[in-house]
């Protein structure tokens, strides 16, 4: 029996816009929890008010509070499938909840529905961020711009796009024009962060001076709504901001126990509370490793042959900081490549497999059983197919792929990997010196740690180079640094296309970095427990 829509008296429906609208004026005079009341009491009266739900939903979502937002946004896309403010928000509680899928789906089709709104190119940059297509991310934040000009964080994020791209003298340009405005200084220490890696000089900016200014400003208007929570300790992420972009400045004038003592300092705050966490992270990457070293390569006649036209997927791998995404421009250079940055295919392979299987959720390949093969198979064929678009090669440079280059051998017959290494004090100070998202990386905030990471990666490097043979390479990024065009004619040989005859192409690499560090490095590296 097919329930019935509930019928409400004219008054009823003027009460309740009455009551909704002083939940309105409470969230915005800063009772958020009275608001949230009243939107609950509308919703018990009232289940089916979908402006209700919105609200509570969005008061949640600005107390980043997502999986609460979460039922109440979901209701309102059941009430009203075609509302593109619901859809918009939903795609970014998604997004917030690690279910990127449903994020693009839900923004895909709020744009659709709104193609002149910004809120929603707004969030679908966020998606590109969350795997590192900085070019993607640059186009949806240009076009959230032409829709609202003021929308200050969609400026800040084309900034730092523009700069991870290279084009160092536009995102100078806009972040300049931003501090040129009224702005917080949450928002500030987020652009001196950027600027402060730019390899370009910023003309009539004076990082230090700006950065103490700052920090005063900061200290006189403490602002809470920043605190983020690393793993167990909450830090105020302007602080943190401030605090890199002050080290990474004291380093490129030379200031060089200036820069070490300031990134000591930012990463102990967080350290200091993630020894369970880092504990656990190695304990697992040990148990990968173990699971990794015994597999073998399937024998003659069991692989699984190429579909006709299926591209290659490059999988570029190695430690963080160590060079893949400059390894991942220098392969756009070939002819009919789709660069996928930190791509979740084989991450949601594995989760749809298992979910399909009826499975607990899965990450990795090398957790699910053989008998799931065949389904591996087609759920990455299809997604490969509408990722790639029509490419020759696609690649993806995400960290998580290393514990599954074997089930990719088996299962992906166009599949190719290349190993990247370096020099471990290079990396391990470029770890050291960079601030991650939070709770991510636990090994990055000590350094001890950071070179247990380091000799893990390489052993499971070692090992798969040995086990894959001739579909893998290992490359040194300081080779690659030297020789960018031999380089390049490598990686073409290995997946089967041609490289430029005479590539024209430099690299600005950082070889040598760790070098007035070294002695800090390998004290803390050798401290005693």
């Amino acid at each position: 029996m097919t329930q019935q829509a509930s019928q409400y008296s004219v008054q009823q429906a003027q009460d309740a816009h009455q009551d909704l609208s002083q939940a309105g004026s409470l969230f915005r005079s800063g009772d958020a929890e009275g608001a949230i009341e009243a939107c609950k009491a509308l919703i018990e009266t009232y289940p089916d008010y979908a402006r209700a739900h919105v609200m509570a939903g969005v008061i949640y979502m600005q107390h980043s509070n997502y999986a609460a937002a979460l039922p109440h946004l979901m209701r309102a896309r059941l009430i009203n499938p075609n509302d593109p403010t619901v859809l918009g928000n939903l795609g970014k509680v998604h997004l917030e909840l690690g279910a990127t899928h449903c994020a693009v789906e839900a923004l895909q089709k709020a744009i659709a529905l709104t193609p002149n709104e910004s809120m929603p190119h707004y969030f679908m940059g966020e998606v590109c961020l969350t795997q590192n297509d900085y070019a993607g991310a640059a186009d949806h934040f240009e076009t959230a711009l032409a829709r609202d000009r003021d929308n200050t964080s969609a400026k800040v994020r084309l900034g730092h796009c523009q700069a991870s791209v290279g084009r160092y003298d536009e995102a100078l340009s806009t972040l300049k024009a931003i501090l040129a405005q009224s702005v917080t200084p949450h928002e500030k220490a987020h652009i001196f962060q950027i600027l402060a890696d730019f390899p370009i000089p910023l003309e009539g900016i004076d990082l230090i001076s700006e950065l103490d200014a700052l920090e005063q400003e900061a200290a006189d208007n403490p602002d809470p709504t920043q605190a983020v929570q690393y793993f167990t300790s909450t830090i105020t992420l302007a602080d943190l901001s401030m605090a890199f972009a002050r080290a990474i400045t004291f380093d490129k004038l030379g200031r060089h126990k200036e820069a070490w003592d300031t990134f000591a300092k930012a990463n102990r705050r967080i350290a200091n509370e993630t020894i369970p966490q880092r504990q656990v992270y190695f304990a697992q990457g040990e148990a990968l490793f173990e699971r990794a070293d015994q597999w073998q390569p399937r024998g003659n006649g069991k692989q699984r042959q190429p579909a006709q036209e299926e591209p290659v997927s490059l999988f570029i791998l190695g430690p963080s900081r160590v060079g893949k995404t400059t390894l991942e421009r220098l392969v756009g250079a070939l002819d009919g490549v789709r660069l996928g940055s930190e791509h979740t295919i084989v991450r949601d392979t594995a989760q749809k497999t298992s979910q399909r299987a009826g499975l607990l959720s899965e990450r990795f390949l090398a957790n699910l059983p053989s008998d799931a093969d065949e389904l591996i198979s087609e759920i990455y064929d299809n997604a490969l197919a509408a990722f790639a678009d029509g490419a020759r090669l696609v690649t993806v440079t995400h960290p998580g792929v290393i514990s599954d280059v074997g089930r990719l051998s088996d299962l992906v017959p166009n599949a190719r990997f290349v190993f990247l290494k370096r020099n471990h004090d290079d990396i391990a100070f470029r770890i050291f010196a960079y601030l991650y998202q939070a709770n991510t990386n636990q090994f990055a905030y000590d350094i001890k740690d950071i070179y247990r990471y380091l000799e893990l990666h390489d052993r499971m490097v070692d090992m798969w180079a040995a086990k894959v043979g001739d579909r893998a390479l290992v490359l040194s990024y300081e080779d690659m640094v030297a020789d960018p065009g031999a380089t390049l004619a490598r990686v073409a040989k290995l997946c089967g296309m041609k490289a430029p005859a005479k590539p024209d192409m430099e690299i600005s690499g950082d070889v040598g970095c760790a070098t007035p560090y070294q002695e800090w490095l390998h004290d803390a590296r050798d401290q005693k427990t």
